[in-house]
């Protein structure tokens, strides 16, 4: 009877500890499930975005290149460079030309950073040359600074005129920040059905697009707002993988996020601008 008693609760013991040790499996499974499905989510997410930002960035950055290889622009930049001026003739070609390229805040930039002449007539005589990076390519480069006559934070794409080998000067187009806001809050499917997020940082963490959770003020100056180191690094890390090859690098990984939440994200690098792209799920 005891041998009987002692069978019993020995069958009954391994068959809980068989349920226990089955059901932490099942969880452990779950688990890893929802975390496989959040990265395919945040990764997917992330992908059509960049696309979509890549695609619009390289548009851009098209008009002005044509804009920069016009005569007239070359002209007026050889006459400054040789009498430290622009005859009124070829201001008014200029100007034609601005109007033309319908950009708002258009301006020509002598060698050293210097406005020329501009859309925007209370700008010529600024000097830019603090916002410049150290070593200037061929390639158009990408300033964000708070524009004291429009009231505004603007993303300018400055693309240098180079004229054998030697830069005489650049021509600036100004876009609305906000312009990118609408890259990064686009609604999509994934978006209506998970708590997604995505913004751009540039190579300082320096969010460009306005936050979801957080209120932003545009109106004072640049956004005051910063990923925290974890992503800054990460942005760094892909952002010298992408300078080999300058082409766009990825990765996904698990931090806790702006708001001290743990998250999941995707962050992909945007070489030509330096910057990235972060979508997340909190």
């Amino acid at each position: 009877m005891k041998a009987t008693r002692k069978s019993k609760t020995w069958i009954l013991s391994s068959v809980f500890v068989l349920f226990v040790v089955l059901f932490a499996v099942a969880v452990a499974i779950l688990i890893w499930q929802r975390d496989v499905l959040y990265k395919n989510i945040v990764v997917i997410e992330n992908g059509f975005k960049k696309y979509n930002l890549q695609i619009h960035l390289a548009e851009k950055v098209r008009q002005i290149n044509n804009f920069s290889k016009n005569q007239v622009v070359i002209d007026s930049l050889q006459e400054y460079e040789k009498t430290g001026e622009i005859s009124d003739e070829n201001l008014k070609l200029i100007d034609a030309e601005f109007k033309e390229f319908g950009w708002v805040g258009s301006s020509l930039l002598n060698k050293n950073g210097v406005v020329v002449d501009s859309a925007f007539k209370e700008e010529v005589g600024l000097d830019y040359s603090s916002y410049t990076p150290d070593e200037i390519g061929d390639n158009p480069f990408f300033l964000v600074y708070y524009d004291q006559f429009l009231r505004q934070d603007i993303l300018e794409i400055v693309d240098p005129v180079i004229i054998d080998g030697k830069m005489i000067g650049a021509v600036s187009a100004d876009v609305d920040l906000v312009w990118l806001k609408g890259f990064a809050m686009s609604p999509t499917e994934y978006q209506s059905k998970f708590p997604l997020e995505t913004y751009i940082i540039d190579d300082t963490g320096l969010f460009l697009t306005p936050s979801k959770y957080i209120s932003a003020d545009l109106g004072g100056g640049l956004l005051a707002q910063r990923a925290k180191d974890e992503i800054l690094q990460k942005c760094s890390e892909l952002l010298n993988e992408s300078d080999s090859e300058n082409k766009s690098s990825n990765d996904v990984i698990q931090y806790v996020n702006y708001l001290g939440d743990n998250a999941i994200g995707a962050i992909s690098s945007i070489p030509e601008a330096n910057w990235c792209l972060i979508t997340e799920y909190k």
